[in-house]
């Protein structure tokens, strides 16, 4: 009987769920798997390896260990299949949906959470997070989407329960992306201001106070791990370069990420509005919040750039070429998931901004900022290598959960505001 009223009361999550997998394992399985397994997975591939057989990183002592660490635990308990590693993707992507509904469910309404979960399942862009399987974007989107809603539920209604879990995966996500590192000191950072600024006679944040136990149980789940991985390094600093200060122990080394902590990059976060921060930064910001992530996944073997097929058309001096239909269908289909993904971008940062939801638009907004600032600012420090091989819009991912939500939620308000001025 308590079975059967568990699937009952969750039975629109577990359905959203199940869908969710059938769907995207669908998709892995008819459209081509990126080559390598995405971005880096032949690194982190190797290092989950070397984790199994030998139990250290082997020759990447300093690389981020969130994602090789994960890769290892499903190599010990499925092995290292292509379809393993899709299936595992496609319960990621699954997770990403079931977070959008209870998010929009939480804050708004159980119809903004239908809605919303209900886009995000068959959302295109979520979906080419699944052929990309070894990418870890869709696993730290679930850190940090988890992470930051247990943060938020569990501060307003007093859960430490919540907080705690919060800390535990707000720190894996920092063991997964470097900038994670930071997303604390904006969560903390933001209750201070909300519980400043709020309108009277919300009970919500009234008093940092009742906040001060759930915060430090958040602070050292959060902290430990980090520690523990920044005393590790240290300790291999000392056996691999001897002469290197300890000081100088970085806390990941993947490419160029590692210097995001260096004296130097933390001046250049200082002068937001030098030339070269300008420059790279409106670039950046439409590359961030204008492409899609992994749309050239729908190219298969043969790229096609509807830019540079429309350059080609404006020019005067080159002469036009004929556009295959293949093309032509991978050109539309460019364009159709660009769209939405525009679509969805601009209804969710209105919405953020025009429905109050408990200041939880604020707390997106800010970790936004905060995210897009610094992936321009490493962007203007490394200029086009940076650009080519960290694709800004894999900065965005993590955040579409939440503009889904708030776009939903918009929606839904102008659907309503139609009727009524029409009945």
């Amino acid at each position: 009987m308590n079975k059967f009223h568990f699937f009952r009361k969750h039975r629109v999550v577990l359905l959203l769920f199940c869908i969710a997998v059938l769907v995207r394992y669908a998709v892995f399985l008819s459209v081509p798997p990126l080559a390598g397994g995405g971005h880096d997975y032949e690194l982190y591939g190797a290092v989950a390896e070397h984790l199994l057989t030998a139990r250290s990183f082997g020759d990447n002592p300093f690389l981020a260990p969130g994602w090789p660490i994960m890769l290892s635990v499903l190599y010990a308990l499925f092995g290292n299949g292509w379809l393993v590693l899709g299936l595992a993707q496609s319960v990621l992507g699954a997770l990403l949906v079931v977070g959008v509904y209870l998010v929009g469910t939480r804050i708004f309404d159980p119809r903004t959470g239908l809605c919303a979960g209900i886009l995000a399942l068959f959302w295109p862009p979520f979906l080419l997070l699944v052929p990309a399987y070894g990418d870890h974007a869709a696993f730290y989107s679930v850190l940090f989407l988890f992470g930051v809603f247990f943060f938020f539920r569990g501060m307003r209604e007093r859960k430490i329960g919540l907080v705690g879990v919060s800390g535990i995966l707000l720190a894996w996500g920092a063991l997964t992306e470097a900038i994670g590192l930071y997303i604390p000191v904006i969560l903390i950072a933001w209750l201070i201001a909300s519980s400043i600024f709020q309108p009277q006679g919300s009970p919500r944040f009234r008093s940092l106070r009742h906040a001060f136990v759930p915060l430090v149980a958040f602070a050292v789940l959060f902290v430990s791990p980090v520690a523990l991985w920044a005393h590790r390094n240290a300790a291999v600093l000392r056996e691999v370069s001897p002469q290197t200060p300890v000081a100088e122990a970085p806390f990941i080394n993947k490419r160029i990420e590692k210097d995001a902590f260096t004296p130097y990059y933390a001046r250049l976060l200082a002068l937001p509005f030098s030339p070269s921060y300008i420059a790279v930064g409106i670039d950046g910001t439409q590359k961030f919040f204008l492409i899609p992530y992994n749309l050239s996944i729908l190219d298969a073997s043969s790229p096609v750039s509807y830019i540079a097929i429309a350059h080609e058309l404006l020019s005067e001096n080159v002469r036009v070429r004929a556009v295959s239909g293949r093309e032509q269908a991978i050109l539309g289909a460019k364009v159709i998931v660009t769209i939405l993904h525009i679509a969805v971008v601009i209804f969710g940062i209105l919405g953020m901004a025009l429905l109050p939801a408990e200041t939880m638009g604020g707390l997106v907004a800010l970790l936004l900022l905060y995210v897009l600032g610094t992936s321009i600012a490493v962007g203007s420090l490394y200029g086009d290598g940076f650009r080519s091989i960290s694709p800004l819009a894999g900065f965005l991912v993590p955040f579409m959960p939440f503009l889904i939500v708030f776009a939903s939620a918009l929606f839904l308000r102008m659907k309503e505001r139609a009727t009524f001025l029409l009945s």
